[in-house]
């Protein structure tokens, strides 16, 4: 009874079957001017940074992905000081995606995989103009 248990046959039928799997990933965050040569920029928000994301694996090779971001919205005013206030949940990514040996697609709204350079250039003022360029909540159809 072992032996059909974990024979390969087994396992190829519990990955056919539809599945659900995600990730959360969080940060908290405390921007504090604390010292400033205009004393009304003087201010303290103390924020979370919240992206929920879920695939619904419907099919072997299809699949279902969502991903959402909670964060603040706007920023504080001169001499406020928040703490978690003003935040907005808003949908970043979802689409269907095929994902086959040869070919692969995804329709919806998606962040089409053009250039890095705004993850990857270093330096503080690095990523200003590749910020420009960067093409991201779009509802479109792309593939591989």
């Amino acid at each position: 009874m072992l032996a059909a248990f974990f024979a390969p046959s087994a396992v190829l039928a519990v990955e056919n079957t539809p599945r659900i799997s995600g990730e959360i990933a969080f940060e908290v965050q405390d921007d504090w001017n604390y010292a400033a040569e205009d004393r009304s920029n003087l201010n303290n928000n103390l924020f979370a940074t919240v992206e929920p994301s879920i695939t619904f694996q419907v099919a072997p090779q299809w699949s279902v992905f969502a991903h959402a971001v909670l964060e603040p919205v706007g920023s504080a005013a001169k001499f406020e000081n928040r703490t978690f206030e003003d935040t907005g949940l808003y949908l970043e990514d979802f689409y269907a995606e095929y994902a086959g040996a040869r070919l692969g697609a995804k329709a919806g709204k998606l962040n089409p995989g053009f250039g890095i350079a705004w993850d990857k250039t270093p330096g503080v003022h690095g990523t200003d103009l590749a910020e420009d360029y960067e093409i991201s909540e779009r509802m479109g159809l792309v593939g591989d």
